[in-house]
Protein backbone atom coordinates (compact mmCIF):
# COMPACT_ATOMS: atom_id res chain seq x y z
CA UNK A 1 0.00 0.00 0.00
CA UNK A 2 1.40 3.33 -0.97
CA UNK A 3 1.78 6.04 1.56
CA UNK A 4 1.61 9.36 0.41
CA UNK A 5 2.20 12.28 3.00
CA UNK A 6 0.06 15.18 3.23
CA UNK A 7 -0.39 17.93 5.43
CA UNK A 8 -3.72 18.97 6.96
CA UNK A 9 -4.12 22.05 8.53
CA UNK A 10 -6.17 22.03 11.36
CA UNK A 11 -7.12 25.84 12.23
CA UNK A 12 -8.15 27.70 15.24
CA UNK A 13 -10.00 31.10 14.17
CA UNK A 14 -10.27 33.86 16.47
CA UNK A 15 -11.56 36.93 15.18
CA UNK A 16 -9.50 36.11 12.00
CA UNK A 17 -6.37 34.67 13.28
CA UNK A 18 -5.44 31.24 11.73
CA UNK A 19 -3.25 28.66 13.83
CA UNK A 20 -1.99 25.90 12.21
CA UNK A 21 -2.28 23.16 14.93
CA UNK A 22 -1.83 19.53 13.03
CA UNK A 23 -0.69 17.11 10.33
CA UNK A 24 -1.81 13.50 9.36
CA UNK A 25 -1.14 10.75 7.01
CA UNK A 26 -3.65 10.14 3.97
CA UNK A 27 -3.56 6.78 1.79
CA UNK A 28 -3.71 5.99 -1.19
CA UNK A 29 -6.08 3.16 -0.37
CA UNK A 30 -9.87 3.62 1.01
CA UNK A 31 -9.71 3.98 4.67
CA UNK A 32 -11.71 5.66 7.46
CA UNK A 33 -9.64 7.40 9.60
CA UNK A 34 -11.30 8.43 12.74
CA UNK A 35 -9.57 12.07 14.24
CA UNK A 36 -9.90 12.68 17.80
CA UNK A 37 -9.17 16.26 17.51
CA UNK A 38 -7.73 18.02 20.70
CA UNK A 39 -9.72 20.81 22.19
CA UNK A 40 -8.01 24.30 22.24
CA UNK A 41 -6.61 25.41 25.17
CA UNK A 42 -8.84 28.19 26.07
CA UNK A 43 -6.82 31.67 25.33
CA UNK A 44 -7.76 35.58 24.84
CA UNK A 45 -7.43 37.02 21.42
CA UNK A 46 -5.56 40.80 21.16
CA UNK A 47 -6.23 42.72 18.26
CA UNK A 48 -4.60 46.11 19.24
CA UNK A 49 -2.73 48.78 17.87
CA UNK A 50 -1.22 52.19 18.23
CA UNK A 51 -0.38 54.78 15.81
CA UNK A 52 1.45 58.35 15.78
CA UNK A 53 -1.19 60.62 16.83
CA UNK A 54 -3.76 58.36 17.42
CA UNK A 55 -5.36 56.89 20.45
CA UNK A 56 -4.36 53.24 21.35
CA UNK A 57 -7.20 50.61 20.27
CA UNK A 58 -7.65 47.20 21.63
CA UNK A 59 -10.13 44.65 21.09
CA UNK A 60 -10.36 40.93 23.51
CA UNK A 61 -11.68 38.12 21.72
CA UNK A 62 -11.79 34.16 22.84
CA UNK A 63 -10.64 31.40 20.33
CA UNK A 64 -12.90 28.97 18.90
CA UNK A 65 -11.87 25.59 17.16
CA UNK A 66 -12.45 26.02 13.34
CA UNK A 67 -14.54 23.04 13.16
CA UNK A 68 -16.70 23.89 16.04
CA UNK A 69 -18.84 26.70 14.22
CA UNK A 70 -19.70 30.39 14.90
CA UNK A 71 -23.31 31.61 16.30
CA UNK A 72 -23.31 34.77 15.02
CA UNK A 73 -26.52 34.95 16.77
CA UNK A 74 -25.01 34.81 20.03
CA UNK A 75 -22.23 37.12 18.79
CA UNK A 76 -21.49 38.56 22.15
CA UNK A 77 -19.85 35.28 23.38
CA UNK A 78 -16.99 35.67 21.86
CA UNK A 79 -15.88 39.25 22.85
CA UNK A 80 -14.50 40.33 25.98
CA UNK A 81 -15.69 42.92 28.10
CA UNK A 82 -14.82 44.09 31.87
CA UNK A 83 -11.75 43.62 31.31
CA UNK A 84 -8.19 46.21 32.85
CA UNK A 85 -6.01 47.13 29.63
CA UNK A 86 -3.30 49.33 30.65
CA UNK A 87 -1.11 50.96 28.05
CA UNK A 88 2.50 52.73 29.05
CA UNK A 89 5.80 54.34 28.37
CA UNK A 90 8.67 54.86 30.30
CA UNK A 91 6.81 58.72 31.07
CA UNK A 92 3.02 58.09 31.09
CA UNK A 93 0.21 55.35 31.36
CA UNK A 94 -3.51 55.43 30.64
CA UNK A 95 -5.75 52.87 31.94
CA UNK A 96 -8.10 52.21 28.84
CA UNK A 97 -12.01 53.02 29.04
CA UNK A 98 -14.39 49.87 27.74
CA UNK A 99 -16.82 51.00 25.12
CA UNK A 100 -19.13 49.74 23.34
CA UNK A 101 -18.64 50.55 19.45
CA UNK A 102 -21.39 49.96 17.09
CA UNK A 103 -21.14 47.63 14.00
CA UNK A 104 -24.30 48.95 12.49
CA UNK A 105 -28.03 49.54 13.93
CA UNK A 106 -28.35 46.40 15.90
CA UNK A 107 -24.56 44.98 17.00
CA UNK A 108 -21.80 47.04 18.70
CA UNK A 109 -18.63 45.11 20.67
CA UNK A 110 -16.60 45.89 23.16
CA UNK A 111 -13.31 47.85 22.78
CA UNK A 112 -10.78 49.91 24.81
CA UNK A 113 -9.57 52.89 24.38
CA UNK A 114 -8.85 56.28 25.40
CA UNK A 115 -10.04 60.05 25.14
CA UNK A 116 -7.44 61.28 26.81
CA UNK A 117 -4.75 63.01 25.83
CA UNK A 118 -2.57 59.78 25.47
CA UNK A 119 -1.41 59.61 21.80
CA UNK A 120 0.92 57.69 19.95
CA UNK A 121 4.60 59.52 19.07
CA UNK A 122 7.48 58.48 16.83
CA UNK A 123 9.82 56.50 17.70
CA UNK A 124 8.45 55.11 21.77
CA UNK A 125 7.85 51.72 22.50
CA UNK A 126 4.42 50.95 24.32
CA UNK A 127 3.68 48.37 26.72
CA UNK A 128 0.26 46.95 27.04
CA UNK A 129 -1.15 44.60 29.97
CA UNK A 130 -4.34 42.64 29.67
CA UNK A 131 -5.77 41.25 33.20
CA UNK A 132 -8.96 39.49 32.41
CA UNK A 133 -11.37 36.49 33.22
CA UNK A 134 -7.93 35.31 36.18
CA UNK A 135 -5.67 35.56 33.27
CA UNK A 136 -2.67 38.29 32.40
CA UNK A 137 -1.24 39.10 29.29
CA UNK A 138 1.48 41.14 28.14
CA UNK A 139 3.35 42.66 25.16
CA UNK A 140 4.90 45.38 23.87
CA UNK A 141 5.36 47.71 20.52
CA UNK A 142 7.39 50.32 18.68
CA UNK A 143 6.31 52.86 16.17
CA UNK A 144 9.85 53.53 14.67
CA UNK A 145 10.70 56.31 12.44
CA UNK A 146 8.20 57.53 10.02
CA UNK A 147 9.45 56.34 6.56
CA UNK A 148 6.49 58.26 3.82
CA UNK A 149 6.42 57.50 0.39
CA UNK A 150 8.08 60.05 -1.81
CA UNK A 151 5.00 59.99 -4.41
CA UNK A 152 2.64 58.19 -5.84
CA UNK A 153 0.94 58.59 -9.32
CA UNK A 154 -1.37 56.15 -11.83
CA UNK A 155 -0.46 54.83 -15.26
CA UNK A 156 -2.97 53.31 -17.44
CA UNK A 157 -4.29 49.44 -17.41
CA UNK A 158 -2.19 47.19 -19.39
CA UNK A 159 -4.59 46.60 -21.90
CA UNK A 160 -6.27 49.79 -22.45
CA UNK A 161 -8.46 49.12 -25.06
CA UNK A 162 -10.26 46.54 -23.37
CA UNK A 163 -9.95 48.38 -19.61
CA UNK A 164 -10.04 51.95 -19.98
CA UNK A 165 -12.14 53.23 -16.74
CA UNK A 166 -9.28 51.23 -15.18
CA UNK A 167 -5.72 52.27 -13.89
CA UNK A 168 -2.66 51.09 -11.62
CA UNK A 169 -1.11 52.99 -8.65
CA UNK A 170 3.00 53.35 -8.68
CA UNK A 171 4.53 54.64 -5.84
CA UNK A 172 8.29 55.56 -4.87
CA UNK A 173 9.86 55.23 -2.06
CA UNK A 174 13.41 56.20 -0.97
CA UNK A 175 14.56 53.40 1.71
CA UNK A 176 16.84 54.64 4.44
CA UNK A 177 20.33 53.55 3.91
CA UNK A 178 20.17 51.31 7.59
CA UNK A 179 18.74 47.59 6.91
CA UNK A 180 15.26 46.05 8.71
CA UNK A 181 12.72 48.19 7.29
CA UNK A 182 9.01 47.07 7.71
CA UNK A 183 5.77 48.73 6.33
CA UNK A 184 2.23 48.14 6.07
CA UNK A 185 -0.08 50.05 3.53
CA UNK A 186 -4.13 50.47 2.87
CA UNK A 187 -5.44 52.07 -0.06
CA UNK A 188 -9.16 54.23 0.73
CA UNK A 189 -11.11 54.56 -2.30
CA UNK A 190 -13.50 57.65 -2.26
CA UNK A 191 -15.30 57.45 1.16
CA UNK A 192 -14.87 53.53 1.77
CA UNK A 193 -12.44 52.51 4.80
CA UNK A 194 -8.84 52.42 4.64
CA UNK A 195 -8.24 48.31 3.36
CA UNK A 196 -4.92 46.25 3.49
CA UNK A 197 -2.95 44.94 0.14
CA UNK A 198 -3.38 41.33 -0.03
CA UNK A 199 -0.16 41.19 0.79
CA UNK A 200 0.21 44.38 3.06
CA UNK A 201 3.45 44.26 4.77
CA UNK A 202 6.60 44.49 3.27
CA UNK A 203 10.15 44.47 3.81
CA UNK A 204 13.58 46.19 2.65
CA UNK A 205 15.54 43.62 2.19
CA UNK A 206 16.44 43.72 -1.89
CA UNK A 207 16.14 47.44 -1.88
CA UNK A 208 18.16 48.62 1.44
CA UNK A 209 19.10 52.61 0.84
CA UNK A 210 17.42 52.49 -2.90
CA UNK A 211 15.42 54.60 -4.96
CA UNK A 212 12.59 52.13 -5.70
CA UNK A 213 8.82 51.97 -7.88
CA UNK A 214 6.62 50.07 -7.40
CA UNK A 215 2.51 48.87 -8.44
CA UNK A 216 0.29 49.42 -5.07
CA UNK A 217 -2.48 47.15 -5.53
CA UNK A 218 -5.77 48.67 -4.29
CA UNK A 219 -6.69 47.08 -0.99
CA UNK A 220 -9.55 44.94 -0.47
CA UNK A 221 -11.47 43.52 2.71
CA UNK A 222 -10.51 39.23 2.30
CA UNK A 223 -14.82 39.57 2.46
CA UNK A 224 -15.30 41.28 -0.45
CA UNK A 225 -16.38 40.59 -3.93
CA UNK A 226 -13.36 39.19 -5.93
CA UNK A 227 -13.16 40.48 -8.78
CA UNK A 228 -10.62 38.85 -11.29
CA UNK A 229 -10.43 41.74 -13.80
CA UNK A 230 -10.80 44.93 -11.69
CA UNK A 231 -8.66 43.31 -8.70
CA UNK A 232 -6.12 45.56 -7.92
CA UNK A 233 -6.53 48.52 -9.90
CA UNK A 234 -8.82 51.67 -9.42
CA UNK A 235 -10.93 53.55 -11.31
CA UNK A 236 -10.71 56.75 -13.46
CA UNK A 237 -12.66 59.72 -10.94
CA UNK A 238 -11.34 57.75 -7.92
CA UNK A 239 -9.60 59.67 -5.05
CA UNK A 240 -7.03 57.40 -3.70
CA UNK A 241 -5.39 57.62 -0.62
CA UNK A 242 -2.31 55.68 0.49
CA UNK A 243 -1.79 55.25 4.03
CA UNK A 244 1.85 54.34 4.44
CA UNK A 245 3.19 52.83 7.56
CA UNK A 246 6.19 51.87 9.59
CA UNK A 247 6.35 48.91 11.72
CA UNK A 248 8.84 46.92 14.08
CA UNK A 249 9.79 43.47 13.22
CA UNK A 250 7.65 41.52 15.75
CA UNK A 251 4.85 43.63 13.70
CA UNK A 252 5.94 42.89 10.73
CA UNK A 253 6.39 38.92 11.34
CA UNK A 254 2.79 38.96 12.39
CA UNK A 255 1.01 40.25 9.29
CA UNK A 256 3.40 38.49 6.75
CA UNK A 257 2.77 35.34 8.40
CA UNK A 258 -1.26 35.90 8.70
CA UNK A 259 -1.45 36.98 4.93
CA UNK A 260 0.22 33.82 4.26
CA UNK A 261 -1.75 31.69 6.11
CA UNK A 262 -4.89 32.93 4.50
CA UNK A 263 -2.74 32.96 1.06
CA UNK A 264 -2.31 29.57 1.06
CA UNK A 265 -5.36 28.46 3.57
CA UNK A 266 -7.46 25.15 2.56
CA UNK A 267 -7.56 21.72 2.88
CA UNK A 268 -4.31 20.40 2.20
CA UNK A 269 -1.93 23.39 2.35
CA UNK A 270 1.47 24.51 4.08
CA UNK A 271 1.87 24.47 7.68
CA UNK A 272 1.79 28.42 8.75
CA UNK A 273 1.85 29.51 12.51
CA UNK A 274 0.83 32.97 12.88
CA UNK A 275 3.52 34.50 14.71
CA UNK A 276 2.25 37.05 17.36
CA UNK A 277 3.61 38.80 20.28
CA UNK A 278 0.84 37.94 23.07
CA UNK A 279 2.87 36.60 25.93
CA UNK A 280 0.17 34.27 27.89
CA UNK A 281 -2.27 34.75 24.86
CA UNK A 282 -2.61 34.87 20.85
CA UNK A 283 -2.90 37.88 18.38
CA UNK A 284 -1.03 40.94 18.14
CA UNK A 285 -0.02 44.64 19.71
CA UNK A 286 1.70 46.47 17.10
CA UNK A 287 2.44 50.31 16.71
CA UNK A 288 2.35 52.29 12.95
CA UNK A 289 4.09 55.24 12.08
CA UNK A 290 1.58 56.35 9.69
CA UNK A 291 2.26 59.00 6.52
CA UNK A 292 -0.78 60.03 3.85
CA UNK A 293 -0.59 60.63 0.19
CA UNK A 294 -3.42 61.60 -1.74
CA UNK A 295 -4.09 61.75 -6.06
CA UNK A 296 -6.72 62.59 -7.84
CA UNK A 297 -7.47 60.41 -11.06
CA UNK A 298 -8.50 62.67 -13.95
CA UNK A 299 -11.60 61.23 -15.76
Amino acid sequence: MKIIIHKLIIKTLSHGFFISLGVILMVSCTKVIDLNLPVPEDMIVVEGRIENGQAPFVMLTRNQPYFGGLDLNNYEQYFISGATVTVWTDSDTVVLDSLNFPLNDSISIPVYTTFSNFKGELNTTYYLKVEAEGKVLTSHTTIPQLNPLDSIWVVPHPIPDQYDSLVSLYARYDDPDTPGNYVRYFTKRNSEDFKPGRNSALNDKFINSLIFDFRLERGQYRSDEFDIETYGFFWKGDTVTVKWSAIDFSHYKFWITLEDEMNTSGPVSSNIVVDGNIEGGLGIWGGYAAAFQTIIIPE
